[in-house]
C-alpha cells in the first residue's frame, strides 16, 4: 500500500484534516471507529463494505460518511486508489448544513448531499487528470466551493481547544463552557452526532491508540497505558478496543506487526496519522 497526504488548504483548515490518498491493491482494510465524519471518493478501481450478514455490497464512488461507533471492514479491487478526508470533530455543521445527528452511523451520496451538477461538474474534471497531485489540489478547490468555512466558530471548536476537561464530570464540564448540564448534552450529540459518553469513549481509545502507534509497546507495557489513558483496567481497554476496532489491543499490535496488508490503515507514519485523523 502507497499513500500520500496534503494538508487542508488555509481557508479548510480549522474545518478538515489533512487529505489522504492511498493506493490499495486487492487487499483488505480495516477501519476503527470514529467521531469525524468523512468525505470518501474512489478515483480509480471499486470499493466493497462488509456486511452485518458478512455479504459484501459495493460502496458508492463519492460519499459523505457519519461519525461511526462500529469498525468498518473493506475490501478493494485490485488497482483502486482512494481519497479521503475528516472534517474535524464536530465542525460539520459548521461547514454545511448536513445534521450530524443524523449521518451518524450512516452515509449519503455527495449528489444527494450537495448540489448534484456541482458534484458531477467535479467528477467530470477529476477523471480528466491522472497526477495525484492535481487531482488533490482539485478535490481541495471543490470542498472550497462547497463548504461553509466563513461560518462563526460554535461547540466543536471550542471542544477542540479544551479536549483534555472532556473527561471532567458533568457538572464541572457544563460549569467550563457556562450553560446547564442537559443543555450540554444536548448540543454535544447536535454538535457531534453522538453522546457525550460516546464522544468520551471515542476520544479516549483514539489518544491511547494513537499512542500505541507512537511509541514501541510489549505485551506487558498494557496494565500501564490502561491506567494512564482512564481505563479502569486492562479489561476495562481490552472491551473498547474490540467494540470500536474490532480486535484487542494485544492483538491489534501482532497484526500491525505482521504482513497482513488489511492493517495498511494503522501502518501509516505516526506523524500523518495524526494529521489525518486526530486533532490535537
Amino acid at each position: 500500500m502507497k499513500y500520500q497526504t496534503f494538508p487542508p488548504l488555509p481557508q479548510l483548515q480549522h474545518l478538515l484534516m489533512h487529505v489522504l490518498v492511498s493506493e490499495l491493491d486487492d487487499c483488505d482494510g480495516y477501519i476503527p471507529a470514529s467521531p469525524c465524519p468523512s468525505i470518501m471518493l474512489t478515483l480509480r478501481g471499486a470499493t466493497q463494505v462488509r456486511m452485518p450478514d458478512h455479504t459484501y455490497q459495493p460502496s458508492p464512488r463519492f460519499l459523505i460518511l457519519g461519525p461511526f461507533m462500529n469498525p468498518i471492514h473493506t475490501r478493494y479491487a485490485p488497482g483502486t486508489v482512494t481519497m479521503s478526508v475528516c472534517f474535524r470533530p464536530g465542525m460539520l455543521p459548521q461547514a454545511c448544513n448536513l445534521s450530524p445527528v443524523t449521518l451518524a452511523g450512516n452515509s449519503v451520496e455527495m449528489e444527494l448531499a450537495f448540489d448534484a451538477q456541482t458534484v458531477q461538474r467535479f467528477l467530470v474534471c477529476i477523471d480528466q487528470q491522472e497526477e495525484i497531485a492535481v487531482q488533490a489540489a482539485l478535490f481541495q478547490k471543490f470542498l472550497s466551493e462547497i463548504l461553509d468555512y466563513k461560518n462563526g466558530k460554535g461547540l466543536g471548536e471550542r471542544f477542540l481547544r479544551s479536549h483534555q476537561k472532556m473527561f471532567l464530570p458533568l457538572l464541572e464540564l457544563a460549569s467550563f463552557f457556562d450553560i446547564g448540564q442537559r443543555q450540554l448534552e444536548r448540543r454535544v450529540q447536535d454538535t457531534f452526532g453522538l453522546n457525550l459518553r460516546d464522544m468520551r469513549k471515542l476520544s479516549r481509545y483514539g489518544f491511547c491508540l494513537l499512542h500505541l502507534l507512537s511509541h514501541p509497546t510489549q505485551r506487558g507495557d498494557l496494565t500501564q497505558i490502561a491506567q494512564q489513558f482512564g481505563y479502569y483496567d486492562q479489561a476495562h481497554m481490552h472491551k473498547e478496543f474490540v467494540e470500536l476496532t474490532g480486535f484487542s489491543p494485544a492483538h491489534l499490535l501482532r497484526q500491525i506487526a505482521s504482513d497482513d496488508t488489511g492493517f495498511w490503515l494503522y501502518r501509516i507514519a505516526p506523524d500523518d496519522f495524526r494529521n489525518l485523523f486526530y486533532a490535537v
